[in-house]
């Protein structure tokens, strides 16, 4: 087994599906990380900037850009919590529920058209093999 080709070939589809998602982002001024944190707060709902952080295993400083940068696009909004001033509530507005239900039907069209030449058996083995790989990394010592 050439551990090496693995490396270079998850690299290069790391980084082309990064790119190809990106540009198809494009028209709606968000990026797949964007996506990626309005598809949790869609599926959190209300929620505070910590949880998440923490339901994203990502730092707070990280989630902070991440929530500035979709705040001044008008997709999300921080309030005080009304039990705990040091609290953000991080909730979708309503420009952002909408223009997510437009990315997703984008994305899930971008989606189709990466995997049109895999029939359902080879779509089904990739994540197969994909979610074994994962869990064999997330059991490393």
């Amino acid at each position: 087994m050439n551990t090496l080709d693995f490396d270079q070939t998850l690299f290069r589809i790391n980084k082309l599906y990064t790119e190809k998602s990106n540009n198809n982002l494009k028209e709606f001024n968000v990026t797949r990380s964007d996506m990626s944190f309005l598809l949790k707060l869609n599926e959190l709902g209300e929620t505070t900037q910590k949880d998440l952080a923490e339901s994203r295993n990502l730092n707070n400083a990280t989630v902070t850009c991440a929530l500035e940068r979709l705040e001044k696009k008008g997709f999300v909004k921080r309030v005080d919590d009304e039990n705990d001033k040091r609290k953000k509530i991080v909730l979708l507005t309503s420009d952002g529920k909408q223009t997510l239900i437009k990315i997703l039907k984008k994305h899930e069209s971008f989606k189709r058209e990466i995997f049109k030449d895999f029939d359902e058996n080879q779509f089904k083995n990739l994540i197969y093999l994909l979610d074994k790989f994962l869990f064999s990394l997330e059991n490393l010592e």
